[in-house]
């Protein structure tokens, strides 16, 4: 028998009706559920499970692979909200897929993520764990923002725009695709530094080995209202005189992926991203 965990957040209507559902399907499959979660409140560093199943959006997914730190469970993300890239099974595939799932046939992904700690008057804050990106922005007042950033602990370069945002692989195609950052596919190891609406045509993004250590300061006059957020769902107000490290995280997220899909295939799908090539067009 297998042992899993239903994770949903119970506010949310069509999550609360999926998870009741499943949890019922499971049990006609013989599946013992360990625990469901519909508050956040498990603590999913020391749970122990053969997987946990994660009924909701994106926003679901990361906030688990965030509270899983370490754990190495493998998840399977559900999607019951809007977009889905993370979470790419539908409640059909889910049942559809789930016999190959007990049987250990399982397609793996062991995906990157990074931790950045705030150094604060010789006293350090976090580190906070993230698996898209973290991103430091103005707050209500709308001016630029001066950052100095160092690699390796070399100063590299003082660049003025409206943010920043430190990328995973993961989070490539998130807020970072936005800001004009690169596409990478989600297994490899690396960083992406895309500035927001920099304020330069000489600052593009810039893309590093997974075992750089960044850091980011604010440079004079950029201390008033400055926000970092991690996932989008974590922020803190930033302090003139902030170091903020940056760097790989030991832990690593295990999601498990649609076999009849590759990471190209959810590119076109959900971003429709490629196109038909020109030479097609005109047959």
């Amino acid at each position: 028998m297998k042992r899993v965990i239903l994770i949903g957040d119970r506010k949310k209507e069509r999550v609360a009706t999926a998870l009741k559902e499943v949890q019922e399907w499971l049990s006609k499959q013989n599946v013992k559920t360990v625990a469901v979660d519909q508050t956040g409140r498990l603590d999913l560093r020391k749970v122990k499970a053969d997987i946990i199943i994660v009924l909701g959006g994106d926003g679901s997914i990361l906030s688990t692979a965030r509270r899983l730190n370490n754990n190495s469970i493998p998840v399977i993300g559900v999607n019951v909200g809007k977009f889905g890239f993370l979470a790419e099974y539908s409640l059909d595939e889910l049942k559809e897929s789930f016999q190959s799932l007990l049987s250990k046939k399982l397609k793996i992904s062991s995906l990157m993520m990074l931790e950045c700690a705030i150094y604060r008057d010789n006293k350090k804050h976090g580190p906070f764990i993230a698996l898209n990106d973290v991103v430091i922005t103005r707050g209500s007042i709308s001016r630029m923002l001066y950052f100095r950033l160092f690699i390796d602990e070399r100063e590299i370069t003082v660049f003025g725009a409206d943010g920043v945002i430190v990328s995973t692989p993961v989070g490539s195609t998130a807020y970072s695709l936005s800001a004009g950052g690169p596409l990478v596919s989600p297994t490899t190891e690396l960083f992406i530094i895309t500035p927001i609406c920099a304020h330069t045509l000489s600052m593009r993004p810039l893309v590093l080995p997974a075992d750089s250590t960044i850091e980011l300061r604010l440079a004079d006059g950029s201390g008033q209202e400055t926000i970092l957020t991690v996932d989008g769902q974590v922020s803190m107000y930033l302090h003139q005189s902030d170091r903020i490290i940056l760097r790989k995280s030991k832990a690593l997220f295990r999601l498990v992926r649609p076999e009849k899909r590759t990471f190209y295939e959810t590119l076109r799908e959900k971003l429709h991203w490629g196109g038909q090539p020109h030479s097609q067009r005109f047959k």
